[in-house]
């Protein structure tokens, strides 16, 4: 996170690391930096998630900051639509409970009316997890409560 880079630096960056081979740890930390920086802008934000869509499936890093990532509400709508396409690209089966557990909370009326592009966003992944989940296992994550993060 050097502060002297300018957005377009950051962005080709963001672009670069996604060249690299497939699962290397380093560059993908670099993109999960990336895309949790809020001062970023929303182009930079969405070549990251672009490039950590290229980079390694099921990544455990990856996974986790891509859902916070759709869930804010600052976000512009083609930055949601990459770490959406994003996030569907590299989810394996072992993550889809806890992806469905963790955006059904913006499945609501509420999210629905103020933020329709992240809500119509959480639906389409939460739609992908549950065609390629047995339905009790979806009943199940739906039903989770997510796990306060300090008391994991």
């Amino acid at each position: 996170g050097n502060p002297q880079l300018d957005d377009d630096t950051r962005r080709q960056a963001a672009y670069s690391l996604g060249q690299i081979d497939s699962g290397n740890q380093k560059a993908i930390d670099a993109l999960v930096e990336l895309i949790g920086n809020p001062q970023l802008d929303d182009d930079t934000r969405r070549q990251a998630a672009y490039s950590l869509g290229q980079i390694d499936p099921g990544n455990q890093k990856a996974i986790p900051a891509l859902v916070e990532l759709i869930g804010k509400p600052q976000l512009d709508d083609s930055t949601r639509r990459q770490v959406a396409y994003s996030l569907e690209k590299i989810l394996l089966k072992e993550h889809l409970p806890s992806v469905v557990t963790a955006l059904k909370d913006y499945l609501s009326p509420k999210t629905y009316k103020n933020d329709f592009e992240r809500f119509d966003k959480c639906y389409k992944v939460i739609w992908k997890c549950a065609q390629s989940m047995p339905y009790p296992a979806f009943y199940q994550a739906w039903h989770q409560q997510e796990k306060v993060k300090d008391g994991e």
